[in-house]
């Protein structure tokens, strides 16, 4: 797979982080769009989305685990479909992180800082 954002990132590469720190940094993605949201800048969002996208698909091409890849494959369905959108809800974007972090116990963690 060719990446547009992330060029010098590896599957090889991208595994060598633990399935916390991935869901981590898609999160960071979905965070950062939200950011753009609340500026009403949804072009700059749904670049963000992209970047999410690219990793979620790193993601799943590195995972063995076939319960968490259909889970991600759910969850880049879901953002798909905020990306088509003309205007995105914040809150739908929330959602979105919510539901990505509660995919790893560890990174469930994190949801205090939501």
């Amino acid at each position: 797979m060719k990446l547009k954002y992330h060029q010098t990132l590896t599957p090889e590469k991208w595994s060598t982080f633990s399935t916390t720190q991935q869901i981590l940094m898609i999160a960071n993605e979905l965070n950062r769009a939200g950011h753009w949201i609340k500026k009403n800048d949804f072009c700059e969002a749904k670049f963000c989305y992209e970047r999410a996208i690219e990793l979620l698909c790193l993601t799943v091409e590195t995972l063995n685990n076939h319960k968490k890849i259909r889970e991600l494959l759910r969850l880049k369905e879901m953002l798909a479909l905020l990306y088509t959108k003309k205007i995105i809800n914040s809150g739908e974007n929330s959602a979105l992180i919510k539901i990505l972090l509660l995919l790893d116990p560890d990174a469930w963690k994190q949801l205090a800082n939501f």
